[in-house]
């Protein structure tokens, strides 16, 4: 019996056409993520997600520190959330 060469076509998904980039930065990255985040256009049409190693038993105030930090707006990610170019989204305290 000879295999099939049809290709199925790839699933729909409702994943946006937007790049993300990610940025991770260690506890003592704060001072990098601002100097990244303050140096952003606000027309850059990327979404970024930051991502810090956080005490997990400290609630986190790096949404509010970073968002002095940059034009563009930055929000605490949640689950399911939409992504939209010109966004921060910063993983939440207590995350991993």
């Amino acid at each position: 019996m000879i295999a099939s060469t049809k290709q199925r076509p790839p699933p729909k998904t409702e994943l946006p056409d937007i790049p993300v980039v990610a940025i991770g930065a260690s506890a003592g990255g704060l001072e990098a993520l601002t100097a990244v985040l303050s140096a952003l256009p606000t027309d850059i049409a990327l979404a970024f997600v930051v991502i810090q190693h956080l005490d997990p038993k400290r609630q986190s105030i790096l949404p509010e520190l970073l968002a002095r930090k940059t034009k563009i707006p930055l929000l605490e990610a949640i689950d399911a959330m939409k992504v939209e170019s010109n966004h921060v989204y910063v993983m939440p305290s207590k995350a991993l």
